[in-house]
């Protein structure tokens, strides 16, 4: 494991699929609480594993769920975590690879609206990066 404080994620991604799945109950319980009856569109930005993007879409009735996250190690990851999970067609969970704040045209292009429900609780911390002195 890498000793500098930058996080090395794709020796990471491996394991955050297991303490993803730990959370797995509160997840449920933070998406039941955020997910309206008419959303139809969400984005997780900063997604890790998607269990967050999981446990919006258990929470829809049909649409789309963008995990995007940054990291391709951890956006693999990603992908094999819901080829696992997930199979219901009526909401759809789509993995995408943009960094945030730097390539928002790809989320912007792949959403094709607004988004009903963003979550954002792993990533907020780096907008600051992208903004302007």
């Amino acid at each position: 494991m890498s000793t500098d404080t930058q996080a090395d994620w794709a020796e990471l991604a491996p394991h955050l699929v297991d303490a993803a799945r730990r959370d797995r109950a509160w997840y449920l319980t933070v998406a039941r609480e955020l997910v309206a009856p008419g959303d139809r569109l969400a984005a997780d930005i900063g997604c890790g594993t998607a269990e967050m993007s999981l446990a919006i879409a258990q929470m829809m009735a049909c649409g789309r769920v963008i995990a995007v996250d940054a990291h391709p190690a951890v956006l693999d990851t990603a992908r094999d975590h819901l080829h696992a999970e997930w199979s219901d067609p009526r909401v759809r969970i789509e993995p995408l690879r943009a960094d945030i704040p730097g390539e928002t045209a790809a989320l912007w292009e792949t959403l094709g609206a607004p988004a009903d429900l963003v979550w954002a609780s792993a990533s907020v911390h780096h907008v600051h990066l992208g903004l302007r002195p």
